[in-house]
């Protein structure tokens, strides 16, 4: 495993995180209210915010201004930001921490060449919202991935069994030399969300008003699961 990665100045040594989902405009004092006694980072998606994209930089800016929270920030393709999404970059990357990059886009080596240029730390993704890949070409996947030198990877698949889950977890615990996440979205993947910490995943997401993504967990019930699953196996190691 290489060196352990920091996020603003929040070494990431003692997983679990809970990465707190801003996917809209909340009034600050909401948003901090829920943020700041559960969550650990914070995951601005600017992609997902309604209006004009000066309105999403000027609210991250307030967050920055009022907040010392980690942020990373998420910026995917949509049908509004498809012509002008590298200069929305280019807004976006002095109020963040770190970036999240879709490594299965064209855009990848460029956005990863000026989020370099910025020193910011890399969360490399990959998603697939309707299964997982067999262990193979997870590998082969992770192997890719890793060859880009980013400092995490994420890996999040649609698990249509549990089998597809430990598949996903197990294959990133072997394959991946480098700090990672591993999400396996839907009823299935349940347990990755909660516990995969256990096999080396640094963090887990949570969403503040509603999911964004099959299987998500509140970041307030999150904190509770992981708080339960922990005391059961405290108790069941004693």
């Amino acid at each position: 495993m290489s060196r352990i990665p920091k996020i603003g100045e929040l070494l990431l040594n003692n997983p679990p995180y809970i990465v707190g989902i801003v996917d809209r405009i909340y009034p600050l004092e909401d948003l901090f209210l829920q943020v700041s006694t559960i969550a650990d980072l914070i995951e601005f998606r600017a992609d997902l915010i309604e209006g004009p994209f000066s309105n999403t930089i000027d609210y991250l800016k307030r967050i920055r201004q009022q907040s010392n929270i980690p942020i990373i920030g998420t910026l995917r393709p949509n049908s509004t930001n498809f012509s002008d999404r590298l200069d929305q970059f280019d807004l976006l990357l002095p109020f963040v921490d770190a970036v999240d990059i879709e490594f299965d886009l064209p855009s990848c080596h460029d956005l990863m060449q000026k989020v370099t240029r910025c020193h910011l730390p890399i969360v490399l993704s990959i998603h697939g919202f309707d299964a997982t890949p067999d262990v193979p070409t997870l590998a082969h996947t992770i192997t890719s991935m890793m060859a880009l030198h980013p400092a995490i990877l994420k890996l999040a698949f649609y698990a249509h069994t549990v089998e597809d889950e430990s598949h996903l977890l197990e294959t990133l615990r072997r394959e991946c030399s480098i700090p990672w996440v591993g999400i396996a979205m839907g009823e299935n993947g349940l347990r990755s969300r909660i516990e995969g910490h256990r096999w080396g995943s640094l963090w887990t997401y949570g969403f503040l008003s509603h999911s964004v993504a099959p299987g998500q967990f509140s970041i307030a019930s999150l904190k509770t699961e992981i708080q339960r699953t922990q005391k059961d196996l405290n108790a069941s190691n004693n």
